[in-house]
C-alpha cells in the first residue's frame, strides 16, 4: 500500500511562513557577530530561493549542513559555548526552508523559529 503523501503547500502560505521565522530570527542575527550573521542570513536565503519550486535532494541537504556547521566553528574559533550555540541554531534555521512544503513542515518552522527570541534574551 502506498503511503499518502501531504498536499503541498501554496506559494502564499510558504511565503508567509518564511517571513515569520525570518522576523523571529532577526533578534538572534543581530546579536551575532556580523560576518556570521551575514553568512547565515545569505545561506537562508539562498537556500530558500533554490527550494521555492521543490525540496532540495537530501545528498545536498547533508552537504548545505555540514558547510555551514563548519563555517559557524571555524569562525567561532570552535569556541563552544552560549554564542556559538545560538549561531548554531541560527545556521539550523537557515536550513530550514529546504525541507518545508507542506503545512505540516510550516507549522514546524514556525515552531522553531521560536527558540530565536528564546535564545536572544
Amino acid at each position: 500500500m502506498a503511503k499518502p503523501t501531504a498536499p503541498a503547500l501554496e506559494p502564499v502560505t510558504r511565503r508567509w511562513a518564511l517571513l515569520a521565522g525570518a522576523s523571529c530570527l532577526l533578534p538572534l542575527l543581530l546579536q551575532l557577530p556580523l560576518q556570521i550573521a551575514a553568512v547565515i542570513a545569505a545561506a537562508g536565503v539562498g537556500i530558500g530561493v533554490l527550494s521555492w519550486r521543490r525540496p532540495l535532494p537530501s545528498a545536498l541537504r547533508l552537504v548545505l549542513l555540514l558547510a555551514l556547521v563548519g563555517t559557524v566553528l571555524i569562525m567561532t574559533g570552535f569556541a563552544l559555548g552560549r554564542d556559538t550555540g545560538c549561531a548554531l541554531l541560527a545556521a539550523m534555521f537557515a536550513l530550514k526552508p529546504s525541507e518545508t512544503h507542506t503545512l505540516r513542515d510550516a507549522r514546524s518552522l514556525i515552531g522553531f523559529a521560536l527558540f530565536g527570541p528564546f535564545a536572544t534574551f
